[in-house]
């Protein structure tokens, strides 16, 4: 998608595909920003949505409206990395971040070699996809069953965005994968897909040190 390729323009395209694929409420999955554009979806077309899943999810880039508004500078630092260093180095840093569990070479150099192949133009719609995909500000308007899962271990995502967001997002459940990263639907596959299916068929969340 050429840039720009707004976060409002995502969350519309999205409603889009569900009512063209579905054509009735849905469990939607949103990993890391991903799971920003299911948030913004759910409140603005509530029914849509029938339950939601937020893997590795943050408030947004600046965190507006969070404690962790400081951290404002996380897209320009990653666009000026990809002016210097190119789409290849800027795929290895990304990666380093990503995974960093013991044992996740062979995983962490295949997602490398995937991101490599990305354009320019989709890398700097990830990276500044517009001050709309901050989403600290709606969180309380969701109004669907919600499930948190975040990595205790994720560099990319610090699990204290994810622990708030669960807490912010009424009735929602948060999982931790203790000692994962970002991505533990690769680093911890088994765990991941069993909590998921509990979650989609019966609502119910294993309840693990930490979390509620």
């Amino acid at each position: 998608m050429p840039w720009p390729y707004r976060f409002g323009e995502q969350v519309k395209d999205a409603r889009v595909v569900i009512e063209a694929l579905a054509g009735k409420q849905v469990t939607a999955v949103g990993v890391s920003d991903g799971a920003n554009v299911i948030v913004k979806l759910a409140c603005d077309y509530p029914g849509l949505i029938h339950k939601l899943v937020l893997a590795g999810a943050g408030p947004g880039y600046s965190c507006i409206g969070t404690p962790f508004e400081a951290s404002t500078t996380w897209g320009e630092t990653q666009i000026e990395m990809l002016d210097r260093e190119g789409i290849e180095g800027l795929a290895a840093a990304v990666v380093r971040e990503i995974f960093t569990e013991p044992g996740t070479e062979d995983v962490a150099r295949a997602y490398r070699q995937q991101l490599s192949r990305i354009g320019r133009d989709t890398w700097l719609n990830f990276l500044d996809p517009g001050p709309d995909l901050e989403i600290g500000p709606i969180l309380a308007d969701v109004s669907v069953p919600t499930l948190v899962m975040h990595g205790t271990e994720d560099r990319s995502v610090p699990v204290e965005r994810g622990r708030y967001i669960a807490a912010r997002i009424p009735g929602a459940s948060l999982y931790l994968f203790e000692g994962k990263g970002h991505l533990p639907i690769f680093t911890a596959t088994s765990e991941y897909c069993d909590v998921l299916r509990r979650f989609v068929r019966s609502g119910e969340v294993p309840q693990r040190p930490g979390s509620f």
